[in-house]
């Protein structure tokens, strides 16, 4: 049952995508990128807009270090039409030697995915973030975006930061579905994440 709940899950996000012929883009990382700054809870804003997740709301993503030192991304959300929650953890691989913000995201091993390649392209830390992943299938490029809050809202001049750093990376922001964050029981849980930092 844990498996087909995820499984709602993954394909809602693997369905905020923009497809395209050939290989993925790259776009530049975050310079003098901070793990540090990525750790704690954050609220999901805004994805790119896809058929699949329309239903979904209250979206929290937590990043943590295991005891490993690994970075766990730990998810959770509502299907508002049936009430559903849903909870998954994978883990953020770096993709060098060194903290680049370039990661694979990895799905728990029962998602048999092998993950999507992903970049943190901008942040105002204290406020927001940018993720951008692609996955390359047959001469198939399919693009994700996810921005996420430090708070449930944003005021205007941080929704103006963020577009002005979606256009740097021609994902106009238009393109973008909200996520309902409102009468959400999951932001009473102050911090959900083991103790391990």
């Amino acid at each position: 049952m844990l498996a087909v709940v995820w499984l709602l899950g993954f394909f809602a996000h693997a369905s905020a995508q923009i497809r395209g012929q050939g290989v993925c883009p790259q776009p530049n990382p975050i310079p003098n990128f901070d793990e540090k700054r990525l750790i704690g809870r954050w609220f999901e804003w805004a994805h790119i807009e896809n058929v699949y997740q329309r239903d979904q709301s209250c979206e929290i993503t937590t990043y943590y270090r295991n005891s490993d030192r690994e970075i766990v991304k730990r998810v959770n959300s509502l299907i508002q039409s049936s009430g559903t929650w849903i909870f998954w953890e994978g883990k953020m691989i770096p993709r060098g030697e060194s903290p680049t913000a370039q990661y694979l995201m990895k799905f728990p091993e029962y998602s048999g995915d092998i993950g999507i390649n992903s970049t943190f392209v901008a942040a105002n830390w204290k406020h927001w973030v940018i993720l951008h992943g692609c996955k390359e299938e047959t001469n198939q490029s399919s693009q994700f975006v996810w921005v996420w809050s430090k708070k449930s809202t944003l005021k205007s001049k941080y929704r103006k930061q963020i577009a002005e750093a979606l256009e740097q990376i021609n994902l106009p922001m238009r393109n973008l579905r909200r996520i309902n964050q409102k009468n959400c029981a999951n932001h009473r849980i102050l911090d959900p994440t083991p103790t391990c930092r």
